[in-house]
Parts: structure tokens; C-alpha cells; sequence
């Protein structure tokens, strides 16, 4: 038994330590996180899992890449690149195909989309901010707004809810960063460790992800 939690506490550091790299992230090095998602059954669409691969690579000062691989791909599904200056983080999504799409502030959600990429802000107070998105389509401008919220979450609470596994071991200060279409629909919700380069747990209508052991 004592052999067990101490495997699982060598694991849990190890993933913290590539989740909470952050600052100290050597430019030119790849760190890779993988992801289990499961999807929901959808009408005739039966419920299914799939596990992908994230990998986070520091450009230059301010600016860092991250790609989405299925297991099965070579190439990336799609990317983020996130440039910081200061305070502010503009974030430039790319798809295949040529799809393209811009946020701002830290903040670019893609919903629907099958890829678990959504990028939300990490504030450390418990605060609820409303972010726009324009749309450019046909010559016209759309404007679609989200309200964020932030909330401290206990590592008992996180367990309970089935967030994190029990051999996630603590303590560190969690985040719950839930994000609200217009009509308070659920469009995504993640837990964070402060400071980390990515979200632990994630989940929208369609899916559940988290974190897998490496």
C-alpha cells in the first residue's frame, strides 16, 4: 500500500512539474501534456473517447505555440499561438483548411469544435468579467459576448466532483474558470493550478477531458 501512494505522488509531481513550468519554460523546448476526452452520446452518434496530445513550445520572449495532435496524426489538428505584452495575451487560433480565428485578453473559445483548445483567462480573485468576440462574415461584424467567472476551488471539493483523480495530490490552489453564452448557456468550464501552462479538468455540452497520467 505504501508503495502505491508513493508511485502515485511521484506521478502527480511529475505532472504538476510539466503543468506548472510556466516562466522557467526553456525557449526552444517542447513539453507535452495528454488529454483523455470523452464525448457524450448525441442522438445517433454513440459516446466515444479519444486522447490527445498538447504540446507547448516557447517561440521567443512573449510568445508561445501550442498544438493539438490526435494520437493517430502526425501533423497538428489544429494550434494556438499566444503573444504576451505586459498584462495583455492575443491569441491566434489556426485550423486546417485555413481556418482562422483571433481573441484577445487570454480568451478564445471554439464551440462545437471537437479539439479540447479553448483558452480561457486564469484571474486569481473570485470575479466574473464579460468578454466580446467579433466576427467578421459578408462585410458585417458580429459580436458575440461570454461572461467568465473565477472561483477558488478546495482539492476535497475538486475530488468530489470527480475533477481530478484521487491520486492527484496537493496542495495547490485551484481555479474553476466557467464561461456563459448570453443566455447563461454553458459553452465551457476548466480547473486550473494557478500559474500552470494548461487546465487539468475541462468540460463543455459535448465532452469531459483531463489530464492523464504519463
Amino acid at each position: 500500500m505504501r508503495k502505491k501512494l508513493m508511485y502515485a505522488f511521484l506521478v502527480s509531481i511529475c505532472l504538476m512539474t510539466a503543468l506548472c513550468a510556466g516562466a522557467g519554460f526553456a525557449q526552444g523546448r517542447e513539453s507535452m501534456i495528454r488529454i483523455l476526452s470523452e464525448y457524450r452520446e448525441s442522438g445517433s452518434i454513440p459516446g466515444s473517447s479519444k486522447i490527445w496530445e498538447i504540446r507547448l513550445v516557447q517561440i521567443s520572449e512573449g510568445k508561445r505555440l501550442i498544438s493539438f495532435y490526435s494520437e493517430t496524426s502526425e501533423d497538428p489538428l489544429c494550434s494556438l499561438v499566444i503573444s504576451s505584452s505586459g498584462n495583455m495575451n492575443a491569441v491566434a487560433w489556426q485550423g486546417k483548411n485555413g481556418r482562422r480565428k483571433n481573441g484577445a485578453e487570454g480568451f478564445l473559445v471554439m464551440p462545437g469544435y471537437p479539439v479540447p483548445c479553448d483558452l480561457v483567462p486564469v484571474f486569481a480573485e473570485d470575479n466574473v468579467r464579460v468578454f466580446e468576440e467579433k466576427t467578421e462574415a459578408g462585410g458585417r461584424v458580429f459580436i458575440s459576448r461570454y461572461q467568465v467567472s473565477s472561483k477558488a476551488i478546495s482539492l476535497d471539493e475538486a475530488r468530489e466532483n470527480n475533477w481530478v483523480r484521487g491520486e492527484f495530490f496537493g496542495p495547490f490552489d485551484l481555479r474553476m474558470v466557467t464561461v456563459v453564452d448570453r443566455q447563461g448557456r454553458l459553452v465551457v468550464r476548466q480547473l486550473w493550478p494557478l500559474n500552470a501552462q494548461w487546465w487539468i479538468y475541462e468540460e463543455t455540452l459535448d465532452r469531459q477531458s483531463r489530464v492523464i497520467d504519463q
